[in-house]
């Protein structure tokens, strides 16, 4: 049992790797002024193919915002900002490495938050953020290693810093929110753009 998960988790990654190494030379490759020499231009090439037998374009739409946050500042504020200064339709919170002096979530089944008092080691942070809502979880771990892990609510204060990338997808897609029937929450909502 244990063998077969194993092997399909480093096939999945294998395959994931395919498909990153050679999108990582690609970008080495000037492809605005045609393919360079070597492995990059066969790659170029062969993308370029795979793009017209698709008919689609291969252009990557997507961009990064990288924002350093300071001590002090709340992590959900300064998303709640980013989003509204960026425009931001749709975006996907890629990373989020730091600290916080206080984390306030929201854990599975509670109506509440509760405030962990640190210092925190921010130990991953993901979700879904646009300028009208965001769903973003989180977990911490104290300095005994003990990690806690819940729905982000305010309150948590940057320590030292937090290093934080978004991947904007708003020029492809809008991230909205409706009340799903059975689940009676605001649940996401993805709806492609019209290009």
């Amino acid at each position: 049992m244990q063998h077969s998960l194993l092997s399909r988790f480093l096939i999945s990654k294998l395959l994931l790797l395919n498909f990153l190494i050679p999108s990582a030379v690609l970008l080495a490759a000037d492809v605005s002024t045609g393919c360079t020499d070597g492995k990059a231009a066969e790659l170029c090439s062969k993308k370029q193919n795979m793009g017209e037998r698709k008919g689609k374009s291969m252009s990557n739409k997507s961009k990064a915002i990288v924002e350093r946050l300071r001590p002090g500042d709340d992590f959900q504020q300064a998303l709640k900002r980013i989003a509204a200064e960026r425009k931001l339709k749709a975006g996907v919170i890629v990373s989020a490495v730091g600290s916080f002096k206080t984390a306030s979530m929201r854990f599975a089944g509670a109506d509440a938050a509760t405030e962990i008092q640190g210092p925190l080691e921010v130990v991953s942070a993901t979700g879904t953020i646009s300028e009208a809502s965001m769903h973003v979880h989180l977990s911490v771990s104290d300095s005994s290693g003990k990690t806690f892990g819940g729905h982000l609510m305010p309150g948590c204060k940057v320590f030292t810093t937090i290093e934080l990338v978004i991947l904007d997808l708003s020029d492809e897609w809008s991230f909205e929110r409706k009340k799903d029937e059975q689940t009676t929450y605001l649940e996401l909502e993805p709806v492609k753009n019209s290009n």
